[in-house]
C-alpha cells in the first residue's frame, strides 16, 4: 500500500450544495439543441487516461471545448489544469450558455474542458487518472457534471484499483463502488473509476483547472494547491 496521502481522500465529493446550478438547465438544453450541429471532425474517441493500454470503446466519445495549443503535448497529463497551455476550441463557440456557466465556477484558472457522451448507453472503460505505481500524482482540481442522461460517476478503493491494473483490466463484481448522487461532484482520480449511463443518450461535462483558495478550503479543508506530477510518456506506459 502506498503512503500517498491522496489514497485516503474521499472517493466522491458531492458538490451540488457548493455550486450555483440555477442556470444549469440552460446548459442541458443547449447541448441537446446543438449536438447535431457538431462536425464529426471535432468528435474523438475516449482520451480519458494517460495509460495507453486502457482502450475506450469506439462509442464512448469526446468533444474537446478547450484544446492544447501544441498538439505534441497531448501525452503530458501534467498540463491538463494549466490555463496557459490551452485555448478555446471551435466547439466552445457552439455552447455560449456552457461557456457562461463555466466562467462562474470557482476556478482561479481553467485548463482543459471536455464533454464525453454516448448515443447508445456505452460506458467508458474503467480507469484511473494515473497509472498506479508508475506515476506520482497530484490532487487534481476539477469539476464533473452529469449533463444529460442521468450519468453517475463511481469510484472504488486503491486495492481494487491495483488489482484491476495487474490482472488484465478486469472489473470484478465484488469491487465495492461509491456512486455520485447529484449533478456535480469531484471524484478521486487516483482510484479506479467510471460512469454509469442512465439513458442511451447521455453526456457529462468536465472542467480542469486551479480552484480558488476559498473553494479548495471548503471541499478539502486546506488551501494548498498540490500540483506534483511525474510525466510518463506513451512509450513507457505501453511497456508496463
Amino acid at each position: 500500500m502506498t503512503n500517498d496521502p491522496q489514497i485516503y481522500d474521499p472517493l466522491i465529493i458531492e458538490l451540488d450544495e457548493y455550486l450555483d446550478l440555477s442556470n444549469f438547465n440552460l446548459c442541458v438544453q443547449e447541448f441537446k439543441d446543438t449536438f447535431d450541429k457538431i462536425p464529426n471532425d471535432y468528435i474523438t474517441i475516449g482520451q480519458f487516461t494517460p495509460d495507453a493500454s486502457v482502450e475506450d470503446p469506439v462509442d464512448a466519445k469526446t468533444i474537446n471545448l478547450r484544446v492544447l495549443k501544441n498538439y505534441e503535448d497531448r501525452n503530458d497529463w501534467s498540463l491538463i489544469d494549466k490555463e496557459e497551455r490551452f485555448k478555446d476550441g471551435f466547439t466552445y463557440n457552439l455552447f455560449p450558455n456552457i461557456r457562461e456557466f463555466v466562467s462562474q465556477l470557482p476556478f482561479k484558472s481553467i485548463g482543459r474542458i471536455f464533454i464525453s457522451f454516448t448515443e447508445n448507453g456505452t460506458d467508458i472503460t474503467p480507469h484511473a487518472g494515473f497509472t498506479p505505481e508508475v506515476q506520482k500524482t497530484w490532487r487534481q482540481e476539477f469539476l464533473w457534471f452529469s449533463l444529460i442522461g442521468n450519468k453517475r460517476m463511481w469510484a472504488t478503493n486503491y486495492d481494487n484499483t491495483l488489482e484491476f491494473y495487474k490482472n488484465g483490466f478486469v472489473l470484478e463484481d465484488r469491487f465495492e463502488k461509491v456512486y455520485s448522487k447529484g449533478i456535480s461532484c469531484r471524484f478521486n482520480p487516483v482510484m479506479l473509476h467510471g460512469v454509469k449511463c442512465g439513458d442511451d443518450f447521455s453526456a457529462s461535462l468536465r472542467v480542469d483547472g486551479e480552484y480558488t483558495r476559498e473553494f479548495r478550503k471548503k471541499i478539502f479543508g486546506d488551501g494548498e494547491w498540490r500540483t506534483e506530477f511525474t510525466h510518463v510518456d506513451e512509450k513507457h506506459l505501453r511497456s508496463k
